[in-house]
């Protein structure tokens, strides 16, 4: 996965917005205290939980809303990205695969060169994990995290991958790994995008091959999200890579990532050996994915809302430690002793 630092605007939480005049004034100390406590718009992470919540399910109180929100962008802004993504498009169409085409969303700018018999598939894919996102960390689902809408690049056959790559974003350059990936995501500027490889790789059984394809792009698609909220600053790699997986086997259960967490999870358990090491890596093993995305599994599980406080924390510059303590009242010690006894009980 391709992540250039992100500059400039990233979407904040949208603040409850007064319910009546007499409410403005009441709603405007509130909201002039809570920002003494903010800096320059950064949403204030929401208050630590009583007790330790780690298997007790703990306490369902939503977080409150953060009183910051996205710097709306510019027309122009938008304008200017809606422009680069189609022009990337269009040399696409000319130059590598004339079969590329538009698939525009509420949410996307989806540029396929798969048959037109896919679009709609493509479109519900694309929607349904945005809209699962938002419900999650509480996005307005007709707002978008991004400058315009997110421009997505998908490819049926891997030359056709490679050339674009190579020769129009050019990651290649940057990322020579990234020859052989299912796909990617990117920031540059306000500028967010996705690349997928070709879905013929992925096996000469077309069905499952596109299945695991949309396995994919919702894992890509959530980097993209999660590189837009609140700041671009990066979660810890078990974090960002589980929470991808587990969006991936939530919304194509037919994908190897709904059966990657259940069988690497047991390998793990069997093996023993030091699970921290998993906590600490930068870049995960293929059989770490599956570990990373139970350990997310168990994290949402036990309590939802404090799931979204972890994450805003570590959005924020919070430590794993520190963001684990506040939203759980648990270290990462806590994590895996609680986890592996629930999955050892299955």
């Amino acid at each position: 996965m391709l992540n250039f630092e992100l500059k400039e605007r990233t979407w904040l939480p949208t603040p409850v917005p007064c319910a009546n005049r007499r409410s403005a004034l009441i709603v405007g100390v509130s909201v002039f205290l809570t920002l003494l406590s903010v800096v320059e718009g950064v949403a204030q992470a929401p208050g630590p939980l009583p007790r330790n919540q780690l298997g007790t399910g703990g306490n369902q109180v939503p977080p409150a809303p953060g009183p910051g929100k996205y710097r709306a962008p510019l027309g122009s802004d938008i304008l200017t990205n809606r422009e680069k993504a189609l022009e990337w498009g269009e040399l696409v169409r000319t130059k590598i695969a004339p079969t590329m085409h538009l698939v525009e969303t509420e949410h996307f700018l989806i540029f396929s060169t798969w048959n037109r018999s896919n679009d709609q598939a493509l479109r519900n894919v694309c929607e349904d994990m945005y809209q699962k996102l938002a419900a999650q960390f509480r996005v307005v689902p007709s707002e978008s995290v991004w400058v315009g809408k997110c421009p997505i690049y998908i490819f049926w056959k891997a030359v056709d991958y490679l050339q674009f790559s190579t020769d129009i974003d050019k990651s290649l350059e940057r990322r020579e790994d990234l020859q052989h990936a299912a796909g990617y995501h990117s920031s540059r500027g306000n500028f967010s995008y996705i690349v997928l490889n070709g879905a013929e790789k992925l096996g000469k059984d077309r069905e499952r091959a596109i299945q695991q394809f949309y396995g994919v792009l919702v894992h890509e698609g959530t980097h993209a999200f999660m590189n837009r909220y609140i700041s671009a600053r990066r979660l810890p790699t078990w974090v960002e890579e589980g929470f991808a997986d587990y969006m991936a086997a939530t919304l194509v259960p037919q994908s190897g990532a709904n059966r990657k967490h259940v069988v690497e999870t047991r390998r793990a358990l069997d093996r023993g050996g030091d699970l921290f090491e998993i906590l600490d890596r930068k870049t995960l093993r293929s059989a770490e994915y599956g570990v990373a995305q139970s350990l997310v599994r168990h994290l949402i599980s036990v309590n939802p809302v404090a799931f979204h406080r972890f994450v805003v924390l570590l959005k924020q510059g919070k430590s794993e430690n520190e963001a684990l303590t506040e939203a759980y009242r648990a270290n990462r010690q806590d994590l895996i002793r609680h986890w592996a006894a629930a999955n050892r009980n299955r």
